[in-house]
């Protein structure tokens, strides 16, 4: 035991042991409360923001119903009001009404399409398929007898067709001479089709029970799987638009949570019930991110600590005086200052490292002092990157020389202050859009723009790009003159000549000022051409 002790000992009197174990005790604390506190906040944030989606995808479906509806009657309008129609229904021409009415169907996206009689007779049926299911009973169905009885009014209800649930829009046709009913249109859409639809839209499951709880179509599921017990269903239909029912689903191996609400149609009366539903993973997953996120944060964060304990248990004084007194020099701008480097444990690391910044804070000097000499942000990226050869060479490039027209006269009826901030605002426009394609504007010339395509750097396109840009610089113009007009000002209009050729491009200049320029015909070709 003593021995243990005695090997001990030197950690106990260590630096980096009594700086190190404070700070990641508090890192430890830190990290314990930070996670809780988070985990708390971002669980009661999330149900919330979970709960709020759940509510708002539900108002949104009931919307969808509701617009849903209005579109099949403004439907509905659209063929009882086609031309003909009425006639063709009330001497019962079947022929008639297909033709009539089979085009508009097959460039709408409704289902069904039927037309009664008003003895109950179908005289229409398009639905789609190559054999058509007639129902035989028509004279049963309620939409059709309250078509009849009131010819003003247009009906909505759920009718059962093969074990298939379809949503009508009813409403009754008459007899131009007699002014009777002459038969029933109906417009109807399957209650799985607008559920698939109302999902799409919604980004949610949604089911549509009857008042016993019997699913009547679904996106969610298989029926029995989202099956209401009738006691549930039926206290839940008895409740008013604005009250709801959440309940959890489980379908095999994935979770659910389903909002219930009554479903009630344009005509008032409750049709069943409407569930819509969100996977229970959108509420996990983000506390599952957020737990794992946190544990590799304060992973991070105690890994951070021990280093800068042991970092400033390290640091002897006589070397960080030497390195500050360094760094005091550089301050002042002396960049020749280096750190005399004895040792090679880490204080020795921190001169080295200490010496290598001064030296690239040299390198960047010298870089910032190159760059002053240039204008244009892509030639000053291309000089960093150290792609840019601006030595004099033979180059084949794009010019594209612009000039505004009638300059003289613009300037004559200007102050100097206007004048400047008017071409200020459109050299800004152009050399959005030249930067946009590659270019670079290589001067400014009053009323002139003199811009390159494929130099200093290739362009293997600097063609098409040049091209595109004068398109764009016209599309922008046209906006700047919109601006312009709303001021009171008179248009901007431009020439632009564009040529592509070989040309000489280098720097001109003394050592204390250069530019980057290019020379030849095919410049002065551009210059020519802008004129036209």
């Amino acid at each position: 035991m003593d021995d243990i002790v005695g090997r001990l000992a030197p950690w106990r009197r260590s630096l980096r042991v009594k700086i190190i174990v404070p700070y990641l005790i508090l890192t430890l604390v830190v990290a314990v409360v930070s996670a809780y506190v988070i985990t708390r906040v971002f669980t009661i944030s999330s149900t919330k923001a979970y709960e709020t989606r759940l509510f708002e995808s539900t108002a949104a479906a009931n919307d969808a119903i509701v617009q849903h509806e209005r579109q099949q009657l403004a439907f509905w309008r659209q063929l009882a009001f086609t031309a003909g129609v009425d006639e063709a229904l009330a001497t019962a021409d079947r022929a008639q009404l297909q033709a009539l009415l089979e085009p508009l169907y097959v460039n709408a996206r409704w289902d069904r399409v039927e037309i009664v009689s008003s003895n109950g007779d179908n005289l229409l049926l398009l639905d789609g398929s190559e054999v058509n299911t007639i129902p035989a009973n028509y004279e049963e169905w309620e939409l059709v007898s309250v078509a009849l009885e009131d010819p003003a009014i247009r009906t909505v209800g759920l009718q059962t067709i093969d074990n298939e649930i379809i949503l009508y829009t009813a409403g009754a046709i008459q007899d131009p001479q007699t002014a009777e009913p002459a038969g029933v249109l109906l417009v109807g859409t399957s209650l799985g089709t607008l559920a698939a639809t109302i999902e799409t839209d919604v980004l949610a499951g949604i089911t549509f029970y009857a008042a016993s709880g019997q699913p009547l179509a679904t996106t969610v599921g298989d029926y029995w799987s989202v099956l209401l017990e009738n006691d549930l269903a039926t206290d839940i239909a008895r409740q008013s638009a604005e009250e709801q029912h959440v309940r959890s689903l489980q379908l095999d191996e994935t979770g659910y949570t389903q909002l219930l609400t009554p479903f009630v149609l344009n005509n008032g009366q409750p049709s069943g019930l409407l569930g819509v539903s969100l996977l229970q993973s959108d509420l996990a997953t983000p506390l599952d991110s957020t737990r794992t996120a946190l544990i590799v944060m304060f992973t991070i964060m105690t890994a951070a600590t021990l280093f800068i304990g042991y970092i400033l248990a390290k640091s002897i004084a006589s070397p960080v005086t030497a390195i500050a007194a360094a760094a005091a020099e550089v301050a002042k701008g002396n960049l020749e200052v280096q750190v005399d480097v004895r040792t090679e444990d880490e204080i020795g690391f921190m001169g080295q490292r200490f010496n290598e910044m001064v030296t690239q804070l040299g390198q960047r000097h010298y870089i910032e002092e190159l760059l002053g000499r240039y204008v244009g942000k892509n030639i000053a990226r291309e000089l960093l990157g150290g792609h840019a050869d601006l030595g004099g060479q033979r180059v084949w490039a794009t010019v594209l020389f612009s000039d505004i027209r009638d300059f003289t006269t613009f300037t004559e009826s200007k102050d100097l202050n206007s004048l400047m901030d008017e071409l200020n605002e459109y050299y800004e426009e152009m050399q959005d859009v030249i930067n946009e394609h590659g270019g670079v504007i290589n001067k400014f010339g009053g009323d002139s723009i003199l811009a390159l395509f494929g130099a200093p750097s290739a362009q293997p396109d600097h063609a098409q790009q040049s091209i595109r840009a004068a398109v764009g610089m016209m599309h922008r113009l046209g906006f700047l003159n919109q601006r312009r007009a709303s001021r009171g000002l008179a248009p901007f209009n431009i020439g632009i000549g564009i040529c592509t050729g070989e040309m000489v491009a280098g720097n001109l200049g003394s050592t204390e000022r250069r530019e980057f320029t290019v020379l030849g015909d095919t410049v002065n070709t551009a210059s020519r051409l802008s004129d036209l």
